[in-house]
């Protein structure tokens, strides 16, 4: 009977492509003008497809301000196909740079200009060169899981994902394929988003941000060693310690963003919208840095994203699974016999395999010589015979195990972060950006087309909104101007005009590709549509956006299985880790007046009594809690009985008393739900603090004028009072005397 063989494509697919669109991502582009990249080893090692990628992408964000960070990845997220971890992280440095070369930096110095590739502006540059050869030179982790592959070095450059050591830029493989990494690296954690938030305290713990990394120096020895005991016994070297940067905190930690397989399209969390997530730009002013984004693996044994075969925490599937030499493991020969179900002839053909037992782990209970005779080991393409009482009946798996899971990155073109001018200190800033490149759909696939980012942006009156984009092509903000708010029946105004000599502009065709209208205070209320002109030139798209602006203080939070708050106005909704088993994006908005509160609501049993602010928080219904998140309310007077009232929708906005403690000028109360939120007291009439300081001072005021008309109208008055005044300490003295 003829083996039957099946290429099957299990849970991972071999291509999982991870893409940044704002801030752009590179895909090691740089200027170019085809559609395929020019050298994917430019700068670092994406895995991405050729065609993936932004041009030019260079901007400057003021520290402090809300950067919205929008991606597309092609395998799963958040669902049980894939363990999926990603990673935002930054790095800053004097000579962190685009370059202006699509060639990849040399590690021979004689091919820079001065004999220095460092200082040689021409070639682009993340890491340091001394970074790379530290890397280059270093021992490898050799607890790594890797296979059935053959690593042809044995330093940190060859891993189970670069077996050949290939170079990239000056990234170092190790570090790119494995987080948290264990040596001292240039980039910055910012947050990391995973399926399985149980390890988020390893992740913030073991970050680089707040925990020390140690590395060998002043060896002798021509390898770098690995480890504390190698440095000092072998390289009669120093074990180094490099403490974290201070002012670092550890990273975000998070539930990731649900995305299915192989769509490099929207999530579902916000519907229509891809994820995103809102970076708050840090406070290290610097002109060169870069943003990193990472599909990455399960840190400790190095087994990737993107397959459920093997659990990659597992701490035996390590390098101890050694690759080896296997006979009587079915083969892929098509022509091999099987004679019996349970004696298959078998080809005695030497394979190289890891001893990694996956039946086991798949619940498939095969004891150890039924799993090498039958395929269930990890392998190259192995075939498997699912049944065992199937002669001969073999299906060949498509599995590439230096792909099979794996990392994948993005990089931004560089940009800059700079000081808040003190006319802007505490303020709100929102960036306001475009992402996308030129074509339609097929045309800029994996990319995506031109669009606003966000696509709607919703602010408070008094913040502000910082317009600023480069394109590769005429751009769009040259009218863009006009799109802030303004008060109702005025004429736009034109803030800003983009110099320009010549060329045709009925169309924009010659305008320039850089544009910066500053970080703008929005001062009115309302609803404001705006849209690109000029890709709305094209019949088959188009580029329109939207600001809300709200008079209210407003912000909003994701808030998953660990907990999380929002806070506005000192007002705050917290919950407690376990409270929520699902991610949901909160909402907080504090009303001014009653008024405002009340269009809302249109309750019919408004408090009159309110000493706090009404506070709204969303959504109404928290999907899947399973405990209460704590509603904080500031209160701004004073009365007995205080308590937190509620209304919402479920309850037919009517509001319904709370069980609250009142302490240190807050009222709280315990909530499963959403709603409109306020304090009040029972008692008739509210007396603020304020109003009793007021009551003071003006009965003080009367007293006082009252004294001073009676004197005046009543002579000798004074005097007798005074007189009187005088006598007190006699009186005090015959009274003493007397007792």
């Amino acid at each position: 009977m003829q083996l039957a063989v099946l290429l099957i494509a299990l849970v991972a697919m071999v291509q999982a492509d991870m893409y940044l669109h704002n801030p752009r991502g590179s895909n090691d582009r740089l200027d170019e003008a085809n559609r395929e990249r020019d050298n994917a080893n430019r700068l670092f090692d994406s895995q991405n497809n050729n065609r993936g990628g932004y041009n030019v992408g260079s901007l400057y964000y003021y520290a402090g301000s809300i950067v919205p960070v929008e991606w597309t990845n092609q395998h799963s997220c958040a669902d049980q196909n894939a363990n999926c971890q990603i990673i935002f992280q930054y790095m800053c440095g004097e000579l962190v740079r685009d370059g202006a070369s699509t060639n990849t930096i040399p590690d021979n110095p004689l091919l820079c200009q001065n004999s220095n590739c460092t200082t040689d502006l021409k070639f682009g540059m993340h890491e340091p060169y001394s970074y790379y050869l530290d890397c280059k030179l270093r021992s490898r982790n050799k607890g790594l899981f890797l296979a059935d592959r053959n690593l042809q070095g044995t330093s940190a450059t060859f891993t189970r994902q670069n077996e050949a050591g290939t170079r990239r830029g000056y990234e170092c493989p190790e570090e790119r394929d494995y987080y948290p990494y264990w040596h001292p690296t240039p980039w910055v954690d910012i947050a990391v988003l995973t399926n399985n938030i149980s390890q988020c305290s390893y992740y913030q713990t073991e970050s680089a941000n707040v925990k020390s990394r140690y590395a060998c120096v002043n060896y002798t020895t021509t390898t770098i060693p690995n480890n504390a005991a190698d440095c000092v016994n072998v390289g009669r070297g120093m074990w180094k310690e490099f403490p974290p940067t201070p002012g670092l905190s550890a990273p975000d930690c998070t539930d990731a963003l649900w995305s299915r397989d192989n769509q490099l399209g929207n999530g579902v969390e916000f519907p229509g919208y891809p994820n995103y997530y809102n970076w708050t730009v840090p406070n290290t002013p610097a002109e060169n840095c870069v943003f990193r984004l990472i599909y990455t693996p399960p840190p400790k044994s190095g087994t990737n994203i993107s397959t459920g075969e093997y659990n990659g925490w597992n701490s035996a599937i390590n390098g101890s699974i050694a690759r080896v030499t296997k006979t009587g493991v079915l083969t892929n020969n098509i022509n091999a016999q099987a004679t019996t179900a349970t004696n298959p002839t078998i080809r005695q053909t030497a394979q190289a395999i890891s001893s990694l037992d996956v039946s086991s782990y798949l619940g498939f209970g095969l004891n150890t010589t039924e799993q090498y005779r039958r395929g269930y080991v990890f392998r190259q393409n192995p075939t498997v015979m699912p049944f065992y009482d199937v002669p001969g009946f073999g299906l060949q798996l498509a599995i590439n195990t230096n792909q099979f899971g794996r990392t994948f990155q993005d990089r931004s073109h560089t940009f800059a972060i700079k000081a808040v001018p003190d006319n802007l200190k505490g303020a709100t800033i929102y960036n306001l950006n475009v992402r996308g490149k030129r074509g339609n759909i097929v045309q800029v696939y994996p990319g995506v087309e031109y669009d606003f980012v966000p696509d709607v942006l919703v602010a408070s009156v008094n913040s502000y909104i910082h317009v600023q984009e480069r394109t590769g092509w005429p751009l769009q903000w040259t009218l863009g101007e006009q799109l802030l708010p303004r008060p109702p029946g005025q004429q736009p105004t034109l803030l800003m005009v983009s110099v320009q000599r010549g060329g045709e502009m009925s169309e924009l065709d010659d305008a320039g590709t850089y544009f910066d209208l500053g970080p703008k205070q929005v001062t009115q209320v309302g609803t404001y549509y705006y849209l690109c002109t000029r890709n709305n030139n094209f019949s088959n798209r188009d580029q329109k956006s939207k600001i809300i602006v709200q008079s209210n203080p407003y912000s909003n939070a994701r808030v998953g299985a660990l907990g999380g708050f929002v806070t506005v106005s000192s007002n705050m909704i917290s919950f407690p880790p376990a409270a929520l088993t699902s991610p949901v994006t909160v909402q907080v908005e504090v009303f001014q007046n009653a008024s405002g509160a009340q269009a809302i609501t249109n309750s019919p049993n408004t408090p009159d009594y309110t000493v706090s602010a009404f506070t709204w928080v969303g959504p109404q219904q928290f999907p899947d809690v399973q405990g209460s998140a704590v509603i904080q309310l500031a209160l701004s007077g004073t009365g007995p009985n205080v308590q937190v009232y509620r209304a919402n929708e479920a309850s037919g906005w009517v509001y319904q008393a709370l069980d609250t403690a009142v302490a240190n000028g807050m009222a709280s109360a315990q909530t499963n739900s959403g709603g409109m939120f306020v304090a009040a007291s029972s008692k008739t009439a509210i007396i603020s603090v304020a109003t009793v300081l007021v009551i003071i001072v003006v009965l003080a005021t009367v007293i006082t004028v009252s004294l001073v008309v009676y004197f005046k109208v009543k002579k000798g008055a004074w005097q007798n009072f005074k007189t009187a005044v005088k006598n007190v300490p006699k009186l005090r003295r015959h009274v003493a005397g007397k007792v």
